[in-house]
């Protein structure tokens, strides 16, 4: 509080401190002449800096990129378009998008390694730690943070009850065949070519039953693709692309039918770890794959504008989008806000 005064202000003798609290609660002489006051420019010059058109629209996106545009288009805009970023070294322990990343690198080396297609729970959990202890020094060394010990612990926990989950799909059938598999598609919208790519984190085959698309989930509560990919109700709108535009992807390894859409969660919750499936049928993915045309038409026009008014995570851009600004709703549809980009 810059109204209260410094304790260190008021470390002295009583004769002093009297004196001192007099002269700071003072009240002010009436015949002093008052400050200048500040008074209002004639023009706002605070106001959410405007897109620029590029000299080239976009004309490749990846599947996770869909859903920032749908989240914001002015945010899209200043990741994707101008790329920019927050840089800082504050982090004492793995943020959400690192402990992903370790278990990624965890479940890639099981995918590609020779307990792939183990049965047994225990060979494949004594694989896993294996594998942690190995990613997590060759990440951090030997002398790293309690933080990110007790971080490595807590996935140490997730993954043996993976093992658990993972030895039943493989005695039903069901085996890896591909393992954060980097692909492309390209869709025709209004006749011209469009390129989507992305990364796979899974692919299972059966014999009889087909194929298995998974994204492996790390958050702490369990994920379900429904909620997060489009709004309840009749009606939907599509607030993610991703699972549905990994059937898109599919087809470069031929995979078109008998494709099921899922996560595999590693939560906090060890007996919610394992895969859930997304419950859409036909109908279903033609309404995503009309938001999907929707968003490309959208970035060929290069719409960026206006931000969106739903309220975000922190991102970085609290400060450009005016977030906390009580006057948002107007700075954003002000007529006057012709600003340039960042």
């Amino acid at each position: 509080d810059p109204l209260t005064p410094s304790r260190l202000l008021l470390a002295c003798d009583d004769e002093t401190l009297v004196s001192r609290v007099r002269a700071f609660f003072a009240e002010e002489d009436a015949t002093e002449t008052p400050a200048t006051p500040i008074t209002a420019g004639g023009v706002n010059r605070f106001l959410i800096p405007k897109p620029i058109a590029a000299p080239t629209p976009i004309d490749t996106l990846s599947v996770t990129a869909f859903r920032a545009y749908l989240a914001c288009p002015y945010r899209f805009y200043l990741r994707y378009v101008l790329r920019l970023e927050v840089l800082d070294d504050k982090a004492v322990e793995m943020d959400p998008m690192s402990f992903g990343t370790l278990t990624h690198k965890v479940l890639q080396a099981f995918g590609t390694g020779e307990m792939r297609d183990e049965t047994n729970p225990d060979h494949i959990a004594g694989f896993l730690n294996a594998s942690l202890d190995r990613i997590v020094t060759e990440r951090f060394g030997n002398d790293r943070r309690p933080a990110v010990r007790i971080q490595a612990e807590q996935l140490r926990q997730r993954l043996d009850s993976f093992a658990k989950v993972q030895a039943g799909l493989t005695r039903e059938g069901w085996r890896i065949e591909y393992v954060e598999r980097e692909l492309s598609a390209i869709v025709t919208v209004d006749g011209k070519p469009f390129t989507i790519k992305g990364k796979i984190d899974r692919i299972d085959r059966h014999d009889t039953l087909g194929y298995r698309v998974y994204d492996y989930k790390t958050g702490d509560k369990e994920n379900k693709p429904e909620a997060n990919h489009h709004t309840g109700g009749d009606d939907r709108k599509w607030t993610d692309l991703q699972l549905p535009l990994y059937r898109n992807l599919c087809a470069e390894l031929g995979i078109t039918d008998g494709v099921e859409l899922g996560y595999f969660n590693l939560p906090k919750k060890l007996d919610k770890v394992g895969p859930v499936f997304a419950e859409w049928d036909e109908a279903d993915l033609a309404g995503a794959y009309a938001t999907r045309d929707a968003v490309i038409r959208a970035l060929r026009e290069q719409k960026f504008w206006p931000p969106s008014d739903a309220p975000r995570y922190p991102d970085g851009f609290e400060r450009l989008c005016a977030d906390t600004v009580m006057q948002r709703p107007a700075l954003i549809h002000s007529s006057g806000n012709t600003g340039g980009a960042p």
